[in-house]
C-alpha cells in the first residue's frame, strides 16, 4: 500500500533534485578548471560533487519512502550547513569577503534548518517508520 505524501514533502524532495543536480553542476564547473584551479579549491569541488550526488540519491530515497533516508537526509542537510559556514568566509586564493556571499550562505544554512526540523517532525518519522 502506497503512503500519500504530504505536500511539503514532495516540495522538500524537488528542492533535494534541484540541489543535487545544481550542486553536481556547479562541482563540475569547479573540477572542469583543474589545471589552472588551486588544489584547496578542486578539495573542495571533490567533496561538493561527492555530497551533490549523494542528494540525488537522497531525492530517489525520500520519494519511494526508503527507512534509512530520514537519517541520510539529516546527516546531508547538516553537512550542508558544515559547507555553509565555512563557505562564508574567503579561504581561497583572491576570494573577497562579500555580504551577498554571507546572505546566500546563511539563507542555505537556514534552509537546511529547517528543513532537518521538518524531517524530525512524528508525522515524517511516522511515515518513513511505517515503510521498509
Amino acid at each position: 500500500m502506497k503512503s500519500k505524501k504530504p505536500v511539503w514533502l514532495i516540495i522538500l524532495i524537488l528542492f533535494t533534485v534541484l540541489r543535487g543536480l545544481g550542486g553536481t553542476f556547479g562541482a563540475v564547473v569547479i573540477l572542469s578548471g583543474a589545471n589552472n584551479t588551486p588544489n584547496s579549491l578542486l578539495a573542495f569541488g571533490f567533496i561538493f560533487f561527492v555530497i551533490s550526488v549523494f542528494f540525488v540519491y537522497l531525492a530517489f530515497s525520500l520519494w519511494t519512502i526508503k527507512k534509512s533516508s530520514l537519517k541520510l537526509a539529516k546527516q546531508l542537510y547538516s553537512a550542508y550547513i558544515v559547507l555553509g559556514v565555512i563557505s562564508i568566509f574567503p579561504l581561497f586564493p583572491n576570494a573577497v569577503f562579500s555580504m551577498s556571499n554571507v546572505i546566500t550562505q546563511l539563507v542555505g544554512i537556514a534552509l537546511s534548518a529547517v528543513i532537518i526540523y521538518y524531517l524530525s517532525l512524528s508525522k515524517i518519522k511516522n511515515l518513513y517508520a511505517s515503510n521498509t
